[in-house]
Order: structure tokens, then C-alpha cells, then sequence
């Protein structure tokens, strides 16, 4: 990819790993914007469950800039009784969520009726250490 690579060791003290690439920088025109509205997701139902309120905001906030109607709980056991009276095209759930496992409440939404047909998308945070030595 016409770059390098080095690593920089100290003994007791840990590695840094560095790298260089080129690239192309793409065309602003060929970028699809986050502003711009996508039809094929206009009206679409998407159930957020996700104990934090500020990224249940976020979400919220985003799915509907992008035209999908949201509802937006903190527990499992509200999202199993919303998921058993409503039907929803997608549900996004939080994988650390504190009285549950997320894929025991996937389960459990796949065996409701329509479960079976609905989107499923687990979220889970990362937490990178950038910059420090180990």
C-alpha cells in the first residue's frame, strides 16, 4: 500500500506499533451524507433497548433523522412487552445490559410472536486505550 511499518520497544516499558499507508482521498460528491434522508428506511419501526439514557438519545435521535419511527426503553422487560404488542421492523440492543444477558433477550424476542422476522442488532461499546503503554 506504498507505506511502512516500525515498532518502537522499550524493555520494561512496553511497544508502540506505527504505521503509514496511502490512500486516495474520495470525491466529496461520492460520500453519502449522514443529513440525507434514505427511502428505504422512511416509516420503518425500530425498538432501542439501551439502560443508558444519553446513548438511548442518540439513537433515538439518529433513527429518526434517518425517517424510522423509534421507540426507546431501558429494560428488558419493557422491551418484551412492547415487542409483544407492537410489531417492529428492527430492535437494537444493548449488550451490557444490567439485568439481563443480551442474547438470552434475543432469544427470548425471537420465540415472541413476529420475533422471528425481526431484525436483530446487538451494541456493544469498545474501549480502545489510544496512546498509552503497557
Amino acid at each position: 500500500m506504498g507505506g511502512t511499518m516500525w515498532v518502537e520497544s522499550e524493555a520494561g516499558g512496553g511497544s508502540t506499533f506505527h504505521f503509514t499507508i496511502q490512500i486516495e482521498r474520495l470525491a466529496a460528491t461520492s460520500v453519502e451524507s449522514w443529513e440525507e434522508k434514505r427511502p428505504h428506511l422512511d416509516g420503518r419501526r425500530v425498538l432501542v433497548i439501551e439502560d443508558n439514557e444519553t446513548n438511548r438519545r442518540i439513537l433515538k435521535y439518529w433513527l429518526e433523522r434517518f425517517g424510522m419511527h423509534c421507540l426507546a426503553v431501558a429494560t428488558a422487560q419493557e422491551a418484551l412487552e412492547l415487542q409483544s404488542a407492537n410489531a417492529f421492523d428492527a430492535a437494537i440492543i444493548d449488550f451490557e445490559l444490567p439485568e439481563t444477558d443480551a442474547l438470552s433477550l434475543a432469544e427470548t424476542i425471537r420465540n415472541l410472536p413476529g420475533g422471528q422476522s425481526l431484525h436483530l442488532l446487538l451494541l456493544t461499546s469498545v474501549r480502545l486505550r489510544v496512546g498509552h503503554r503497557s
